[in-house]
């Protein structure tokens, strides 16, 4: 008998749902799923794999949708997922045990968030939470809604890495759908602003959704608004990730003058190679050599990056160029044959190659 149920809301998931299913059951647990308002054939899909769709009416609220989803759950131990998050590792009998032992937590999943369509290159990683006793915890916010203790005064511990790994696809859609998602989303976060303009994570999401669709003008500005707000704090990742992102927008930008303020952060957060890699850019797009090696050569010695290629091919392809910047093309050669299958690396390789260089 399952001692875990599974709660999901979907929207016109067709393409999704089958690969969503084909993975989740696989294991013992109870899997339920609740409409928001599908026209495509998502209910009739998951009603031929024999799961019961409950209907709800949509509100312009996820918290709400969520809560009516695990309400409707026949265990206090819940995972909560979306249709193209698809379970890859889920060990049930430790999941269990943890959870008893740590009712007060929250259980934090593995995400590997795919940028590109079948590829690798453009993952990053992350941990977040999703696991939780419905008896403690709850759903709160309109959007980017975040678990939330039921009893305010109790606060939240530390959340647990749980025996659980999830390949994210989200990211990768056409673009008219991700379009749409865009402007329903930005809207819902200027309107979760009006009525909490000091909430500091709704300003960290409106960032977020304008750095993911390439507006790094208005994001950069957001992000400031929580590097300028908040006591920033090692092991808060929305923190960590409004200075990765206030970095990364002004490099997009070319303020790479400005961008070199983010190291007074490198001490508190530096603990990924993500950072360091970003440090080192700022540095070499303002002819800081020595610095970028150091700290390009600091990224490739840590492990755990938050985004695929930050402590491999990406700095050992930066090493190439300042390499080839003080014209030692066989070192630089050394390390673009590195990169693997890097194509901006495979690119300097052939033109050094072809330009007669000795590239031994």
């Amino acid at each position: 008998m399952s001692q875990i149920s599974v709660c999901t809301i979907m929207k016109n998931e067709e393409k999704n749902l089958p690969k969503y299913l084909d993975a989740l059951q696989c294991y013992d647990v109870e899997i339920v799923i609740v409409d928001t308002g599908s026209s495509d054939r998502s209910i009739e899909i998951a009603e031929e794999r024999g799961i019961k769709v409950f209907r709800y009416e949509w509100k312009n609220d996820f918290s709400d949708a969520r809560n009516y989803a695990v309400k409707l759950a026949k265990n206090d131990h819940i995972i909560s997922l979306d249709c193209d998050e698809f379970i890859k590792r889920l060990d049930i009998e430790a999941l269990v045990w943890i959870m008893k032992e740590n009712p007060d937590s929250l259980g934090l999943i593995r995400f590997t968030n795919y940028m590109v369509a079948d590829s690798e290159k453009g993952a990053y990683y992350d941990w977040i939470a999703r696991i939780f006793d419905r008896r403690i915890f709850h759903y709160e916010g309109k959007i980017h809604e975040q678990l939330k203790p039921l009893i305010a005064e109790k606060g939240t511990k530390i959340g647990y890495h749980a025996p659980v790994e999830v390949i994210h696809t989200g990211y990768i859609a056409d673009g008219e759908i991700s379009e749409t998602k865009f402007k329903r989303n930005i809207k819902m976060l200027k309107e979760e602003l009006q009525n909490n303009p000091d909430n500091k994570y709704i300003h960290f999401q409106l960032a977020q959704e304008l750095y993911n669709h390439e507006n790094y003008e208005e994001a950069v500005t957001q992000f400031k608004e929580v590097l300028d707000s908040v006591t920033l704090t090692p092991g808060i990742e929305f923190h960590r990730l409004s200075v990765m992102g206030y970095a990364d927008c002004l490099l997009h930008m070319g303020k790479h003058r400005e961008a070199l303020e983010v190291k007074k952060y490198v001490e508190a957060f530096g603990y990924t190679p993500d950072l360091h890699f970003l440090m080192g850019v700022a540095y070499y797009l303002n002819y800081d050599f020595m610095n970028a090696m150091q700290e390009f050569v600091t990224a490739t010695n840590m492990d755990n990056p938050a985004k695929e290629g930050t402590n491999t091919y990406l700095p050992l392809y930066y090493i190439g160029l300042i390499n080839e910047q003080f014209k030692n093309y066989s070192e630089a050669v050394r390390f673009y044959r590195m990169c693997g299958d890097y194509e901006p690396a495979e690119e300097r390789l052939k033109k050094i190659m072809t330009g007669g260089e000795n590239a031994d």
